[in-house]
């Protein structure tokens, strides 16, 4: 009996080979767990909804030397486009501001400037939420290089008048500053913009401002190799220029037309050529295209109902003219009394 259970149970195992293996993995899936679930421990990371800031470096310890570049670095978490920076030289004191705005990429060069200090914080700020921000978690110390000229005393450059210092960027701006401890290979700087300088003397430097340069109000600075730096106390002004549309020029008035002269009333030509004449004979004339003069006539300005105009007419020759009239008239009359007398006659033979 035992032998046929034992053959029965080796043939199912044979057939269901792939079922039983599947059945032992999770098995022991479950056994693993429960053994570890004493000493298992869940990490979650709640971000907050405006995002998160954490200042990397400078975050306490750290000195920076003066006149020297360092980058700024920060990590974020969420939503964060750009990010203000500001630095604090007094535990407690003012926080001055760095960059009102850049890109939140991880990292922001600045060139260290005076004054000096061992009590100096960064701090980081989401730009158009304040509430979300990160500071240095210590202090870092903020000193100048050793040694130099003059028994190892440095002098801070101090400028006394930048002209000019309020321009258009549409144009290359010279600009001269004037001042004292001025040294060879100083550096211009308007906030975080280099200006590479003309020339340099011990009061005075001249510096280029570069066409469209942005707008905006800066700090000018000037420091020198030996890690002096001092700052101009107004802002520098750079503004867009606008541009202005000449006004266009008045139309210019119409000359007033001067007074014509009435003209001359011409009379119009009659049918044969020559002018019309009043007498009744007239039609007759220009019919027969009989010679005549030509009418004379006074010219009389228009309106003015004194003057008036008179014609005149002469036939040269007026008696034989007259003579000729009387001569066809009786021809005619001999004419009609002859077809009167004709008919009367065929009536009366009837």
């Amino acid at each position: 009996m035992l032998k046929q259970i034992q053959k029965t149970f080796f043939k199912i195992l044979e057939k269901e080979l792939i079922v039983v293996l599947a059945v032992c993995v999770i098995a022991l899936g479950i056994v693993f767990v429960r053994a570890q679930s004493d000493s298992t421990n869940l990490i979650f990371s709640i971000i907050p909804e405006g995002g998160r800031i954490i200042v990397t470096y400078p975050n306490g310890g750290e000195t920076w030397m003066v006149n020297n570049t360092e980058t700024i670095t920060w990590t974020t978490e969420g939503p964060i486009d750009d990010v203000k920076i500001e630095l604090q030289r007094e535990s407690e004191g003012d926080w001055e501001e760095l960059t009102a705005s850049t890109t939140n990429d991880g990292s922001f060069p600045w060139l260290v400037i005076a004054p000096t200090t061992t009590e100096a914080k960064i701090k980081i700020s989401k730009v158009g939420d304040n509430a979300i921000f990160d500071e240095s978690d210590d202090v870092f110390t903020i000193k100048r290089r050793s040694g130099g000229g003059g028994g190892g005393v440095i002098y801070n450059p101090a400028i006394d008048t930048v002209i000019p210092r309020e321009f258009s960027n549409a144009t290359d701006v010279d600009v001269i500053i004037t001042g004292i401890y001025f040294e060879w290979g100083a550096k211009v700087w308007l906030d975080n913009n280099y200006l590479q300088p003309n020339y340099v003397w011990s009061s005075e430097i001249s510096v280029t401002v570069p066409i469209d340069f942005p707008i905006g109000e800066y700090t000018l600075c000037v420091s020198n190799l030996n890690g002096g730096a001092g700052c101009y106390h107004l802002p520098i002004v750079v503004y867009e220029e606008e541009i202005i549309e000449p006004e266009p020029e008045p139309e210019p008035e119409p000359e007033p037309e001067e007074p014509k002269e009435p003209e001359e009333e011409i009379i119009p030509p009659s049918t044969g050529g020559l002018f019309w004449s009043p007498s009744i004979f007239g039609p007759i004339f220009d019919y027969f295209k009989l010679p005549r003069k030509p009418l004379e006539y006074e010219p009389m300005p228009r309106f003015d109902p004194i003057e008036t105009i008179t014609f005149t007419s002469e036939i040269e020759g007026q008696w034989l003219w007259w003579l000729l009239w009387l001569l066809l008239l009786l021809i005619l009359l001999e004419i009609t009394r002859e077809v009167l007398e004709k008919k009367r006659n065929r009536e009366f033979r009837r």
